[in-house]
């Protein structure tokens, strides 16, 4: 049941996400901040992975 309510609600900003991440503004914004959002995933993927890493 849960999964179909959230699915429910969760579809409509999924049809939204395409339009409007692919305007020319929101295209030209992340190959402006690319580096740094991908710099800064890489220090969270990779803590998160340490974490999991030296977990017992």
């Amino acid at each position: 049941m849960f999964r179909t309510s959230a699915s429910f609600f969760a579809a409509p900003a999924w049809r939204l996400y395409a339009p409007v991440f692919s305007t020319e503004p929101m295209v030209r914004g992340y190959a402006c901040a690319r580096r740094w959002i991908e710099g800064r995933l890489a220090i969270v993927f990779t803590s998160a992975g340490l974490k999991l890493f030296t977990a017992c």
